[in-house]
């Protein structure tokens, strides 16, 4: 998902970066694999995460992720037999990465 960063505060030993990103339900599909079937994807939604980067090594300290994203799966199956499948699906993603030392 394509994304606009912005620089939110400089501290002495960090600095913090606002992420943001949108998800139109026109672009590609999400196409995936799994076992004997075919997941194509039609999602649309946005993110948002806050990171938290180390000023002198650039490593991230802190990262706090939330995606939502909506539309349709449709799920093919890879033989003759079977019958393909479309569900309407509703997510939120939330993600938090911290360092450990």
């Amino acid at each position: 998902m394509p994304a606009t960063y912005t620089v939110t505060a400089i501290e002495e030993n960090t600095c913090r970066i606002r992420a943001q990103g949108k998800r139109d339900i026109n672009e590609e599909p999400i196409v995936s694999q799994t076992g004997q079937a075919t997941v194509s994807s039609k999602l649309a939604g946005s993110s948002q995460a806050d990171l938290t980067v180390d000023r002198r090594t650039g490593w991230l300290v802190r990262k706090d992720q939330t995606t939502r994203l909506s539309g349709q799966m449709q799920t093919s199956p890879a033989g003759p037999q079977g019958s393909e499948a479309a569900m309407q699906v509703d997510m939120e993603i939330t993600t938090t990465v911290e360092l450990v030392l």
